[in-house]
């Protein structure tokens, strides 16, 4: 394709001569500006290859003013003309960028040069921007945040993604330590450097992985894994229990009626006392595999759906029941499932709490405090497995404390 220049010069017969010399060399000439307001005009309507811009013009805009207002828009290559090559004039065009001088007088063969290496770097320059573009398309579209740094640690690029997960704008020449300060734990960073064919390091590439939902997720897989071998094991246990209890309760029956004659009051009271701790002891194995077959959801049960929930309701409503003092906060609303936390709930509260409290935590979240804490062992771990399921802790060091992510830092899944 035949590249076109368009001249801009304020004399005819130098404009003459130029467009003569550039179709001679096999250039197109699509018009000849004489003024510096010609010249951005033309170059917007024209779009030609390269402008050839002779620095003293007449007119309001000088050849300097004329090429900063083309390289803005449309951005176009611009090569000046001059016959005068004092500092002042070459320190003013150098802050244009332009793409090469010629000095008045010059040959063809100059011309040629000039315009050839200028069309070249024009166009390895838009390849590279153009790949520039490209690359950071990509880089803000990844779900994994990215930041860039130069060699002393400062920020060159940082995609939309790594401004959430820091939680902060991010600008071009911050040090990258004072973005990067606040991660959190359940982000996954990994580094690598950039360097050139030399293998000098010129920055640093910094990737940052939000794992928060995976390792939720396989939590819940494990916790669901235990709850189905714990639902098996509930199952395969309750209908000896069963035997077990109603066997206490035939023999306590019989010796009341049959056994009068034949033992003495007190060994008739002894057996019974016996029979009665046993009958207890078979009471409290059963109330765990109750526990167990709640929390554990098996034997192929969906999990309940989850949605916003009122923590004070939640909590007014597990506890209707129960000799504890209630004393509601108001905290923010959680995601979970309602039926779940509500057990959990009932679960601590009702093995010998006085008091259930509702509160906001400093950081935001919401807390249950169960006072004293009530549930130990396998009744406590389950209970811990429904809270991480919704991004919570359970925290038991005498009380039980439940603190649970606010509504507005989780998403709802269903």
């Amino acid at each position: 394709m035949t590249a076109s220049v368009l001249v801009v010069e304020d004399e005819g017969i130098v404009a003459t001569h130029l467009q003569l010399s550039l179709e001679h060399l096999g250039y197109s000439v699509p018009e000849v500006a004489a003024s510096g307001e010609d010249a951005i005009r033309l170059a917007r309507s024209l779009r030609p290859s390269l402008v050839l811009m002779d620095i003293c013009l007449d007119g309001e805009l000088d050849g300097i003013e004329a090429a900063q207002a083309i390289r803005a828009d449309p951005g176009l290559p611009v090569v000046f003309l001059t016959a005068n090559s004092d500092e002042s004039t070459l320190a003013r065009a150098r802050e244009v960028a332009p793409y090469g001088y010629l000095l008045k007088p010059f040959n063809q063969r100059e011309l040629r040069s000039t315009i050839e290496v200028a069309l070249h770097r024009h166009r390895l320059e838009e390849a590279l921007q153009a790949r520039e573009r490209w690359l950071s398309t990509v880089l803000r579209s990844i779900g994994d945040g990215v930041v860039a740094t130069d060699a002393s640690g400062h920020v060159l690029f940082v995609n939309p993604v790594a401004e959430r997960i820091f939680g902060r704008p991010a600008r071009a020449g911050m040090p990258a330590r004072d973005l990067i300060a606040a991660v959190g734990d359940d982000i996954e960073a990994s580094a690598a450097p950039i360097v050139d064919e030399r293998d000098r390091r010129l920055g640093t590439v910094q990737v940052f992985r939000d794992v928060g939902d995976r390792r939720r997720l396989a939590s819940a897989s494990r916790l669901a894994a235990i709850g189905k071998l714990a639902s098996d094991i509930a199952h395969e246990v309750n209908n000896p229990l069963a035997w077990v209890t109603a066997n206490l309760s035939f023999v306590s029956s019989f010796l009341s009626d049959h056994a009068a004659g034949t033992l003495s009051a007190g060994d008739v009271a002894e057996i019974q006392a016996a029979l009665k701790d046993a009958r207890s002891g078979a009471d409290r194995v059963a109330r765990l595999l109750r526990d167990i077959r709640v929390f554990a959801r098996g034997d192929g049960e969906t999990a309940p759906a989850q949605s916003a929930l009122d923590l004070d309701q939640v909590v007014t409503e597990a506890c209707r029941d129960l000799p504890v003092t209630l004393h509601l906060g108001a905290p923010p609303p959680v995601v979970g499932s309602e039926e779940r936390l509500a057990e959990v709930v009932r679960h601590l509260a009702g093995r010998g709490a006085t008091a259930v409290t509702t509160r906001t935590a400093a950081d935001g979240r919401a807390v249950i405090e169960i006072a004293p804490g009530g549930g130990a062992g396998l009744g406590l771990t389950v209970c811990q497995g429904v809270v991480a399921a919704m991004g919570g802790t359970l925290e038991a060091d005498g009380d039980v404390r439940i603190l649970l992510p606010a509504f507005k830092d989780r998403c709802i899944r269903t």
